[in-house]
């Protein structure tokens, strides 16, 4: 029997990926391929990236797409890639083309709207929710998921991606949510909990399974990982700072992750008020590769995020063996062991982000065992094994169902 062949089409691929739901595809497709599968991605084209390649034995294809820089930079997040790549990816997809593939996977609920009622009566279709807070944007502004310096802009954007691909959703074969908490906000959709999957999502464990630095355990540096720094609580931790610094005047705060340039300008102005010049530092980008030496060296990692659906960025801090820090929000009690891999914090609370690192610093022992129980966690349920036996049970379960639903 000939390998299935997948395509997945997603707005972030090497050399490009600035966030969890780029890696999460770039480990789907590795996985599928070393399982047998022809691979195929369709992806956004970038500077110095080929139209179309094959990549360490998986088809890329890649589609130029309008860009701004500046646009980029003003409201991140809102008129990006995500959504330029979902309108140019129609016209890709044609006929012929679908009909070379077994399944079309759609890796972010943000760009299955490039899903057509022609794909849906052809070919099985599997779409993956990574971010719940779409799904309970409501035009009631009052009520918005989180308040935003960019809000009117995104109280529009979330919506309109809400009403578009919520209907995408009830056409689609199977879904694959991120986490519990994600399935139970596609339901609340009006989706069928029988079409929803939960799938944790997995990380390249060999990537992150790095040698802690000698003083790892009392160094006091602190490590935020986020892609969206305002949505993940990058603002929270610079407040608690000065508290923290009281204690343990040699901490270090390294912030990575992007934000608009009226929420960067906030941060500044939050470190000159502190007086944090010499102790915070704020990196745009690291890439992946780097990271894990980033890992390697936090005493404590913390993101204090106000929504969050899992947290990949919990998952390979503690692959490297850091006690984690995050609010109790979303999935992410599903990732934090509380008071065994880390700690969970109320949101928007610094005090109880300074409480919890200070029960980390004052204790390297209790931080060394959070740290081997989080290395466990990591391995038991959020390997990339795991994931890809589950993802292709999905696929193998979508394909049964669209052969049925033809007779």
């Amino acid at each position: 029997m000939e390998a299935l062949k997948i395509c997945l089409l997603t707005s972030e691929y090497p050399p490009n990926i600035v966030s969890g739901p780029g890696r999460y595809t770039e480990n789907l497709a590795i996985g599928l391929r070393d399982k047998g599968y022809r691979v195929t991605v369709v992806t956004p084209l970038t500077n110095g990236s080929k139209e179309y390649e094959e990549l360490n034995g998986i088809e890329v294809y890649r589609i130029k797409i309008p860009r701004s820089s500046t646009l980029e930079k003003i409201i991140p997040n809102i008129l990006d890639r995500r959504v330029f790549f979902g309108i140019k990816a129609k016209n890709f997809l044609t006929k012929e083309r679908v009909d070379e593939y077994d399944l079309i996977h759609v890796t972010n609920f943000t760009e299955s709207f490039v899903l057509t009622n022609e794909i849906f009566k052809k070919i099985p279709t599997v779409v993956s929710v990574n971010e719940y807070y779409y799904l309970k944007s409501t035009w009631n502004i009052l009520k918005f998921p989180y308040k935003t310096m960019d809000l009117p802009l995104r109280y529009l954007q979330h919506n309109i991606l809400r009403q578009i691909n919520t209907r995408v959703l009830n056409k689609a074969t199977k879904i694959l949510a991120n986490s519990k908490y994600t399935a139970k906000a596609i339901e609340s959709c009006g989706i069928p909990e029988d079409k929803i999957q939960t799938v944790y999502r997995g990380i390249n464990t060999k990537k992150f399974d790095v040698k802690p630095t000698e003083d790892k355990y009392t160094n006091h540096s602190i490590l935020f990982v986020g892609g969206n720094m305002e949505r993940k609580g990058g603002k929270y931790l610079i407040q608690a700072a000065p508290s923290i610094l009281r204690d343990f005047p040699d901490s270090t705060f390294i912030l990575i992750g992007r934000t608009s340039w009226m929420y960067r300008q906030l941060l500044n102005r939050y470190i000159k008020k502190y007086n944090l010049r010499k102790k915070a530092k704020i990196l745009d980008y690291v890439a992946p590769n780097e990271l894990r030496h980033f890992y390697a060296r936090a005493n404590v990692f913390v993101m204090p995020a106000i929504v969050e659906a899992l947290g990949q960025v919990f998952m390979e801090a503690m692959m490297s063996k850091t006690p984690v820090i995050g609010s109790n929000v979303g999935g992410i009690p599903e990732n934090i062991s509380d008071g065994e891999t880390g700690f969970l914090v109320k949101p928007k609370d610094p005090t109880d982000i300074k409480d919890k690192v200070f029960k980390v610093f004052e204790d390297p022992t209790m931080a060394k065992k959070m740290g081997e129980m989080g290395h466990r966690r990591v391995l038991r349920l959020f390997s990339l094994e795991k994931m890809i036996n589950e993802t292709i049970r999905v696929y193998q379960d979508a394909i049964t169902i669209f052969k049925g639903n033809l007779r």
